[in-house]
């Protein structure tokens, strides 16, 4: 989501302005002349679903795929946990219930409730519209 802003930047573009782009220029960081990123969040899509969310170091996820093909998607009625510091691999969740890691549920939880608002304000583009897509605009 971020390559167009970056790229843009590289090369002395623009990012149009007719839309909203929820990408952030990233060419600082990817440069090294920045040690963070200007991302702190993003939510984890698999096709239109929505899996869960990154935020900082740590990841909520609230399905994930199976392992065997065809299997059907695991839903998990209280989100899965992970401290990508200390599990990069993301394969040890941590106790949602613990004091020290619950808390998480509701940063990242913002993170969604922010992202489902700004698809309210610029619905997705639907499937096999013409190219360039023209949003429609409420008066």
């Amino acid at each position: 989501m971020d390559l167009l802003p970056t790229l843009a930047a590289i090369v002395g573009g623009k990012v149009p302005d007719d839309r909203i782009i929820d990408g952030v220029d990233q060419s600082e960081f990817f440069s090294g002349r920045q040690e963070k990123s200007n991302r702190e969040s993003f939510v984890v899509y698999v096709g239109n679903d929505i899996f869960g969310v990154k935020w900082r170091n740590w990841k909520m996820m609230m399905r994930e795929l199976r392992q065997a093909f065809g299997e059907p998607t695991k839903e998990y009625p209280v989100p899965l946990i992970f401290d990508l510091h200390t599990d990069p691999r993301e394969e040890h969740p941590l106790d949602p219930r613990w004091w020290q890691t619950g808390w998480v549920r509701w940063p990242a939880g913002q993170v969604l409730v922010d992202h489902v608002v700004s698809l309210k304000k610029e619905p997705p583009i639907p499937m096999g519209m013409p190219d360039p897509y023209e949003p429609v605009r409420n008066q």
